[in-house]
């Protein structure tokens, strides 16, 4: 096991989060990304969890996932996520995403569509519920690295059990050039050497109710065992015997410091050196919501073996970065859940926009055709502009920005949708910014009825992925 520290800190206020509709529809509308409240970088993402449908449409589950859905709600069809019931559920603004439910030998896996660019440092946080059952396996939070010029997330999620979605077992392969693994490990069997894959030293004992950072693997080999913490007694992620997760939320964070100076993290308020991730927690007391974080910190891992040299920087760290999570059980079982999350940089980083100009006003009728410019820039009300490799500044004008875009209808009318020139769709290209990007969009005219375009959308700068997507 690589050189890790552990801690303890007393408990901060919570950071307030925001709540920011990132869908884009018909029509005109500009979108930029708000400063986070106590932090000193940019707000990436914030994604509340706690409704019948999510904020953006950028969701994905990978092959092997199962049964993950949102508790409020009652539309089992809905799309990304769908909801967990057609009746009941909890009600709008105090729900959770479920990764699995009670049942045994599960894996819930959920990613983001949209990877994280590394360069300007992360900070993840995040909600966990573990209850309801007998105690396993736990939430792993996971990031895998991606193709710069084509950042997809993992198509695979990892097994069941003691790999928490992440690691390998045995002949059965991990998650597909993953980077990290942070571990709520309820069981104990994420931190047991069985749950590597080839490669690794041994692993300290498992204990139950122990937190565990893994890191990078491919197929059946690496995913080795970085940094772990035990909880004192008293100190857990879980309740077993509750049917609610009401009082039983479990903060999480974590940070990946690649900045020049060391940080504060947002919730915790632990200082995390350059070059170092943090995966920290507030334990329930007793049953009872926490007041101490634990954390765990370590040397980000460079050069993963495995993972294409064109897609690491030249510090050996991942240009960007998919990331999302996986909760497993096994023969024990719980429910497990998160909600409000965000995400920032840890340094402020322009904001930018995303202006989307529908010819159709939001409805494709059947047989006719319409137009989609989207146009990416720097916003208005962003302090900082962006930089190059050096010390100057660029001007808007003058910064080239890729797109990816998603045109999606929903109703009676099939459509077919490409990007000018040509691209099929969801596809990117790269267009200089306040340079419309147009799409054409045509209904079949055998189908009746109207469709309604909900255009989604990310703009990335081209400048080696220092720039914070607005989505």
């Amino acid at each position: 096991m690589g050189q890790a520290a552990i801690g303890e800190t007393g408990t901060l206020a919570r950071l307030t989060r925001f709540v920011m509709p990132v869908l884009l529809v018909g029509g005109l509308l500009t979108v930029a990304l708000p400063d986070v409240a106590g932090a000193a970088g940019t707000s990436l993402l914030t994604e509340p969890f706690t409704n019948a449908t999510t904020s953006t449409s950028a969701w994905s589950f990978p092959t092997g996932s199962t049964g993950v859905c949102l508790t409020a709600g009652t539309n089992t069809s809905a799309t990304p996520v769908p909801d967990c019931q057609s009746s009941g559920g909890d009600a709008a603004g105090s729900g959770a995403l479920q990764l699995t439910t009670n049942g045994g030998n599960q894996v819930g896996t959920i990613y983001s569509t949209s990877a994280l660019p590394t360069s300007n440092g992360l900070d993840v946080s995040w909600d966990s519920y573990q209850f309801n059952g007998t105690g396993a396996d736990g939430i792993s939070f996971d990031l895998a690295a991606a193709n710069p010029s084509d950042p997809v997330p993992p198509t695979t999620t990892g097994p069941a059990g003691g790999s928490l979605g992440y690691a390998a077992n045995g002949a059965t392969p991990g998650v597909p050039n993953g980077y990290l693994g942070f571990g709520a490990d309820v069981y104990g069997n994420y931190e047991n050497y069985a749950f590597s894959g080839t490669g690794c030293a041994g692993s300290t004992p498992a204990v139950p109710e122990s937190m565990g950072v893994r890191g990078p693997g491919n197929g059946t080999a690496g995913y080795c065992l970085l940094g772990q913490l035990n909880l004192a007694t008293g100190l857990t992620l879980d309740s077993k015997a509750p049917t609610s997760r009401t009082g039983l939320a479990v903060p999480e964070e974590v940070v990946l410091n690649t900045t020049a100076s060391s940080v504060f993290a947002s919730a915790s308020g632990v200082a995390v050196p350059v070059g170092d991730y943090l995966f920290a927690t507030e334990p329930l007391k007793n049953g009872a919501a926490g007041t101490v974080w634990k954390y765990v910190t370590g040397a980000l891992p460079t050069d993963p073996s495995g993972v294409p040299s064109a897609w690491l920087g030249s510090d050996g760290l991942p240009l960007e970065m998919a990331f999302g999570w996986a909760s497993s059980t096994g023969g024990s079982n719980e429910y497990h859940q998160i909600n409000l999350l965000q995400v920032s940089a840890l340094v402020e980083s322009p904001i930018l926009s995303l202006t989307n100009t529908d010819s159709g006003s939001g409805t494709l009728a059947a047989g006719s055709a319409s137009s989609v410019t989207l146009t990416a820039g720097v916003s208005a009300t962003s302090t900082v502009n962006e930089p190059d490799a050096g010390s100057e500044l660029y001007e808007p004008q003058a910064e080239a920005w890729r797109v990816a875009v998603s045109l999606k209808f929903f109703g009676p009318v099939v459509v077919s949708a490409k990007v000018s020139p040509g691209v099929a769709k969801p596809g990117s290209t790269t267009h200089r910014s306040n340079e419309g990007l147009p799409l054409a969009a045509a209904a079949t005219p055998a189908n009746a009825g109207a469709s309604t375009p909900r255009n989604t959308a990310a703009a990335l700068s081209s400048n080696t992925g220092v720039n914070p997507r607005v989505r």
